[in-house]
């Protein structure tokens, strides 16, 4: 097992995953196990303060959720569900996630050598 770490921007990948990218995943496909962490350094570097603040927000609602269920000993779905859409727990799909997952998606995609979706 190799124990060595690489260092890609600001992520460190243990010796034993980078070889599984390396040997198994990126075999014909048209990208390097070091273009594939550079490429997931760069994601995880782009979303993260979404992902602090998305954090942030669940620390709330569970907040929230645990409180109504401390008041409401019985629970009556249809008031339930109103409350959850109220502190906006339950919510539509929007037009905006839809294309943020699209864009997501892409990037994935490119990632992993895809690239005649691009030319």
């Amino acid at each position: 097992m190799n124990e060595a770490k690489h260092i890609f921007s600001n992520i460190s990948v243990e010796g034993s995953l980078f070889d599984f990218i390396n040997n198994e995943v990126c075999i014909g496909l048209n990208i390097t196990a070091e273009g594939f962490f550079e490429s997931l350094s760069e994601i995880l570097n782009e979303l993260q303060k979404d992902n602090i603040d998305l954090l942030k927000k669940r620390d709330t609602l569970q907040s929230q959720i645990n409180e109504w269920h401390i008041k409401n000993k019985r629970i009556d779905p249809e008031s339930y569900k109103a409350f959850l859409k109220d502190i906006g727990y339950i919510v539509p799909i929007l037009r905006a996630s839809r294309l943020m997952l699209m864009k997501l998606i892409l990037k994935f995609l490119k990632l992993l050598g895809h690239n005649w979706l691009f030319q």
